[in-house]
């Protein structure tokens, strides 16, 4: 997943409440909703509702994950993180096969997406273990790796620290499971979403900068540095 930290508009609010907690399975269908609307160009969201919403659940489902919800006092949600071990694509696309195949049957048109035929080539070679990485966007880093795979704010929470809150949670579950270092992937061009990283102190991997599709990272111990 390219992660940005995308807004859904809706109406201002003058005062935001929330707490953060593990997404539950009741949570699913708005937060499926939300990443529609927040990732909308992207490959995944092509294959529908039914396809996310796996998505987004398979993150329950499994171990070592990490998943938040930021929620309001009427239970409304605000923003959403999740996150699973450095490698999960082989996985996750061979647990998803299934569901990806139907989804395309009854979207038939999707084929004719250069970047879903692109995309069902790369995680076929994935699962079939051709290619160990979705992205290119990976050079050598020490310790045990988490993935920060998608990061989701609503609109109106812009500046209220909701997002900052659910990176320190992502940040602080991933101290807990025992992992080194934290990375995600991120658009080269989304610009305030680099902005955002750099500014809660991820720094960009070396030599993607130029790429469409550029790395960051952070060491979860001060000690860790950047592999030269």
């Amino acid at each position: 997943m390219i992660n940005g930290i995308n807004r859904i508009s809706t109406k201002k609010l003058k005062r935001l409440n929330y707490t953060l907690s593990n997404i539950k399975k009741e949570d699913l269908d708005i937060i499926t909703t939300m990443h529609l609307t927040a990732f909308k160009n992207h490959v995944n969201v092509k294959l529908g509702n039914r396809y996310i919403k796996s998505f987004l659940n398979w993150f329950i489902d499994n171990p070592k994950t990490i998943h938040f919800v930021a929620k309001g006092e009427n239970n409304e949600i605000f923003g959403y993180v999740v996150g699973a071990p450095w490698g999960y694509q082989k996985k996750i696309n061979k647990d998803l096969l299934l569901i990806g195949l139907l989804s395309i049957i009854v979207r038939p048109w999707v084929i004719f997406d250069n970047r879903i035929l692109n995309s069902l080539v790369t995680r076929f070679n994935v699962v079939s273990g051709i290619s160990k990485h979705i992205h290119d966007t990976q050079i050598e880093l020490k310790g045990l790796i988490v993935s920060l795979v998608g990061i989701a704010v609503i609109d109106f929470a812009k500046g209220t620290g909701v997002a900052s809150s659910l990176i320190s949670s992502f940040e602080i579950n991933a101290k807990e499971l025992g992992y080194d270092v934290m990375r995600l992937s991120v658009y080269n061009k989304n610009l305030s979403a680099r902005k955002f990283y750099e500014k809660e102190g991820w720094k960009i991997i070396p030599n993607t900068a130029s790429k469409n599709i550029c790395g960051y990272f952070k060491c979860l111990e001060n000690k860790m540095e950047f592999p030269q």
